[in-house]
């Protein structure tokens, strides 16, 4: 990992520490210091400490068209149950089909989706859920009692999981807000013998990379048509990290940031996130295609081919799902 060896500390944003000062060096190690000259503070995002505003979106965002609405009334859910045969190789068989549930399990499952949202507290966002049905049962004329839209909240939010994900993305990228983040440490402290790079902001390779970040940066290095003026590593949760708020409150730290040439977008900079092929289509990678940084921009989603080749990777909303979309060129960086 990257030993960054700067004291005394002073609060980054948000109560985090930063490091400053000077310490004794780690026998063995050598400080390489910050490229002169270049831009040591960058932009990150954060939701605002009121989700008031959030909740009034997310409930007025939700999806509930005719076919959500009458599910409030079914008795049934759709389940997928899954048969592997454990002597088998590639044996999995899914199925899928409806299945009646106890109102308590119902309940159970959409207290779980409403717990989904860390930075909302679930039982306001269920109070607004609960009032956002009420009148849409109002507007269409059905008479219920709480008791009964209680029940269909419950159905909904079992049969459609994913509603109040889809919400909190409009509504998240709507309210989030932009800050700067703490300014670059000086140098990083690291092995002697660590690997030199080219473009990197401190002119050594990171020791935190996995194998398809560590084949990027140096394909990153290897560039001689000067379309990369510098790139480093944005490590995860730091107080000079740039972050992208996603759906459920949390933030994403795409891998690299990387300053190209010609590009007009985010004053030239570029978010470039790294994926193995097996998590493309988890819930995770899903939100993260779809963020978008306020200041720097949609970041580029890479993955590497059987071959080895990096490939961009582009959602299709018709299947939900992520793919393969061209191999990636460097030269083509400015227009990502």
């Amino acid at each position: 990992m990257t030993n960054l060896v700067l004291l005394p500390t002073e609060p980054g944003p948000q109560g985090n520490e930063h490091p400053r000062g000077n310490t004794p060096l780690i026998t063995g190690n050598k400080r390489y210091a910050l490229r002169a000259g270049l831009p040591n503070t960058y932009r990150s995002e954060r939701l605002p400490l009121s989700t008031a505003d959030l909740l009034t979106c997310i409930s007025a965002n939700i999806a509930i068209d005719d076919k959500v609405f009458n599910a409030g009334f079914r008795q049934s859910v759709k389940v997928t149950r899954q048969t592997v045969d454990v002597f088998v190789e590639g044996s999995e068989v899914s199925e899928s089909m409806q299945a009646r549930l106890s109102d308590a399990e119902i309940a159970r499952r959409a207290q779980s989706v409403m717990f989904d949202a860390d930075y909302l507290d679930p039982r306001d966002l269920h109070d607004a859920l609960l009032a956002r049905l009420k009148a849409e049962y109002g507007h269409r004329g059905i008479d219920t009692d709480d008791a009964g839209i209680e029940l269909a909240l419950n159905r909904i939010m079992a049969a459609y999981p994913h509603l109040i994900r889809m919400a909190a993305r409009t509504c998240a990228a709507k309210f989030k807000e932009i800050f700067d983040a703490a300014p670059l440490p000086e140098f990083v402290e690291l092995p002697t013998g660590v690997k030199k790079s080219r473009l990197n902001i401190y002119g050594v390779m990171p020791q935190d990379l996995n194998g398809p970040e560590r084949a990027f940066a140096e394909m990153l290095d290897a560039d001689t048509s000067g379309t990369i003026e510098y790139w480093f590593r944005n490590e995860p949760r730091k107080p000079w990290s740039i972050g992208i708020v996603m759906p459920s409150g949390d933030r994403y730290f795409p891998d690299f940031a990387i300053k190209v040439t010609g590009r007009t977008a985010g004053g030239g900079l570029l978010l470039v996130e790294t994926k193995g092929n097996h998590i493309l289509n988890g819930d995770d990678t899903l939100d993260k295609i779809l963020a978008e940084h306020k200041v720097y921009g949609v970041p580029l989603m890479l993955v590497q081919d059987a071959g080895g080749r990096f490939m961009t990777v582009k959602y299709f909303p018709n299947t939900g799902r992520n793919e393969e979309d061209q191999i990636f060129r460097i030269e083509n960086l400015s227009g990502y």
